[in-house]
C-alpha cells in the first residue's frame, strides 16, 4: 500500500472529507493528488496529518512499508523473526543458518554486529 492509500483509507476510517482532512497544513487539490499517486507528501507534512488526528503511527507504518522496502530489508525482517526464534529455543544449527545468512546481506550492518554478538554470547 503506498503513502496515499494508507491516508485515504485513514480518512475513511474517520469520515473526513479531503478538505477536513488537511485542513490547515496543505491545500486540498495538493492533498487530492497525494492519494491519488500523482504527487509525493513531504514528511513533516505527513507527520501533521497523521498526528492531527490521532493516527497511530506504528499501524500507518505497517500499512506502507512493505511498499517501499527493499528485497534485502524484507529478507532481514524475515531473518530477524527466524533467529529471535531459533535464539528463544536454542536452536544452535539454525542459528548458524541464520547467522551465515544474514553475513550475506549487503547492507544492515547494525543487524549484522547483534547478531554476531548474540551468536557469541550464546
Amino acid at each position: 500500500m503506498t503513502i496515499g492509500e494508507a491516508l485515504y483509507e485513514e480518512r475513511q476510517k474517520l469520515g473526513l472529507t479531503q478538505e477536513n482532512m488537511v485542513k490547515g497544513i496543505i491545500n486540498k487539490g495538493h492533498y487530492s493528488k497525494i492519494e491519488r499517486g500523482l504527487e509525493n507528501i513531504s514528511i513533516d507534512t505527513l507527520f501533521r496529518i497523521i498526528l492531527k488526528h490521532h493516527i497511530d503511527i506504528s499501524d500507518f507504518f505497517n500499512k506502507v512499508k512493505d511498499n517501499y522496502y527493499t528485497f534485502e530489508d524484507k529478507k532481514a525482517e524475515e531473518l530477524k523473526q527466524k533467529i529471535m526464534y531459533a535464539f528463544n529455543n536454542n536452536q544452535r544449527e539454525e542459528l548458524r543458518i541464520y547467522l551465515n545468512e544474514i553475513l550475506d546481506l549487503k547492507e544492515h550492518q547494525i543487524f549484522k554486529y547483534r547478531t554476531v554478538i548474540a551468536k557469541l554470547s550464546n
